[in-house]
């Protein structure tokens, strides 16, 4: 396959994009909910958490918790979704990124309360 044909299929396929434009709300609101689990999830995970996908979905959407896992695994996943949803508002601009702001997010992260 040729550069021609690369960048043609990527015109097409742009074409295809802007015209499912506008996304709707809900819809958009869904893909940051599922990208949110994923990241919880997956970042967790790497970190030693037993937790499965459908278990963290279940934790951070339903509140159902699980008996087979530790309270320190479901306050990690509970402390990092808090952190995650901290910083998406910032990268919204709904707050600047300063030190302080990402020092805030790191004790959110680990459970800790900010200390004024």
């Amino acid at each position: 396959m040729g550069i021609d044909e690369i960048v043609s299929k990527i015109d097409v396929n742009y074409g295809l994009m802007r015209g499912m434009r506008p996304i709707r709300e809900s819809t958009v609101r869904r893909y940051y909910d599922d990208f949110s689990i994923a990241a919880c999830h997956n970042s967790t995970a790497i970190e030693g958490n037993t937790f499965t996908y459908d278990e963290t979905y279940l934790l951070l959407r339903e509140g159902v918790v699980s008996a087979c896992h530790s309270l320190a695994e479901h306050n990690e996943i509970q402390n990092y979704s808090r952190g995650y949803w901290f910083v998406y508002k910032a990268l919204k601009g709904q707050s600047p990124v300063t030190e302080e702001y990402v020092t805030r997010a790191g004790c959110l992260r680990r459970g800790l309360r900010w200390m004024v």
